[in-house]
């Protein structure tokens, strides 16, 4: 990736935020809208995960590619030549920001912030009882205070499925030196299948909007300074 990308980190935490407070500011009516009108068949894919006993899932395609890069890093350290197209440091790379975003960072948070999901939030309120006007005034709702009640009901913020999804883009920066139009039409892919990630996760009540924006900009900026740190102008074999 061209050395003129290295200030995207700085971008993109400043954007994420912005976004986050302006879409909290409107999502309540939105996540709402959402939570009425499911698509059943979108909504399960997209929340379904083999590595939490159901059948396959969007959320599987992130986090299978990250177990595959280490089993195959593992292999590569003892000598092993498969698949040498990725240097070590590329393998290390993807299996390492996969665990630092949606491990690491994403559960963190979490169970710091203590944010309600929505259906948890509005059932609190009295989900029958609120108008659209009511929804529509909504901001940024269900957060805690820092050290607070947790469960599962209060660990809305950041989306760990949007997350799984947003990590698939360290493939397209392992792309962008071999081929640039490749690694930009991947990107754009993974961002889409974040997006809908996203708005699957309202549909199902699960999370805020702004709780996937948070996960996309923090997965990038992580997985951009890993790349920097580790592989950018570095040997590639």
């Amino acid at each position: 990736m061209p050395r003129k990308l290295s200030t995207l980190r700085f971008i993109l935490l400043p954007v994420g935020l912005t976004l986050f407070f302006l879409i909290g500011r409107i999502e309540a009516g939105l996540v709402v809208h959402l939570w009425r009108s499911p698509w059943p068949a979108f909504r399960d894919f997209m929340a379904d995960s083999l590595y939490e006993g159901d059948f396959i899932g969007a959320s599987d395609f992130g986090v299978t590619a990250a177990i595959l890069c280490f089993i195959i890093w593992v292999y590569r350290r003892r000598g092993g030549s498969w698949l040498g197209r990725l240097s070590i440091n590329e393998l290390k790379f993807i299996w390492l920001s996969s665990f630092m975003t949606a491990i690491l960072a994403v559960h963190s948070l979490k169970w710091i912030i203590g944010r309600a999901r929505p259906n948890v939030f509005f059932e609190s309120l009295g989900y029958g009882l609120l108008t659209q006007d009511q929804l529509n005034g909504m901001s940024l709702p269900g957060f805690l205070p820092l050290f607070g009640p947790r469960g599962i009901g209060l660990n809305s913020f950041p989306s760990g499925h949007t997350a799984s999804c947003a990590i698939l883009l360290t493939f397209s920066y392992v792309l962008w030196p071999k081929k640039k139009a490749v690694s930009l039409f991947f990107g754009l892919c993974v961002l889409t299948l974040s997006i809908a990630m996203g708005a699957a996760r309202s549909m199902s009540g699960m999370h805020w909007l702004s709780d996937s924006v948070a996960s996309v900009f923090l997965t990038w900026s992580i997985i951009d300074h890993n790349w920097h740190r580790m592989c950018n102008n570095q040997s590639r074999y």
